[in-house]
């Protein structure tokens, strides 16, 4: 079960109004309710966790791949400018034979 930061403040709270609301029962939703924040919590930790994780895989595939395409059109730069020069050759043997 997926819970956003809004979703599971928004539970605690309603856990903490439910706790608040009787004096039957009070001790045992007040339990019930900080196990279940407590639940909360480590699931919003586990997903930031997860996040961050997430986050760290993409850096690292991006800066993998912008490397990869600077080295590509380092390449292509050098061909352009070898093709570059024959032609001019081209032209200068043909032009002045």
């Amino acid at each position: 079960m997926r819970f956003t930061l809004w979703q599971m403040e928004e539970e605690a709270e309603r856990m903490r109004q439910r706790s608040l609301g009787g004096v039957e029962g009070a001790a045992t939703n007040q339990t019930h309710a900080t196990q279940e924040i407590v639940r909360l919590k480590a699931e919003l930790e586990r997903l930031e966790r997860q996040c961050s994780e997430s986050l760290a895989q993409q850096q690292s595939r991006h800066s993998a791949e912008c490397g990869s395409l600077r080295d590509q059109l380092q390449e292509s730069e050098n061909m352009r400018d070898t093709l570059q020069r024959e032609v001019c050759l081209l032209y200068i043997f043909l032009f002045f034979k």
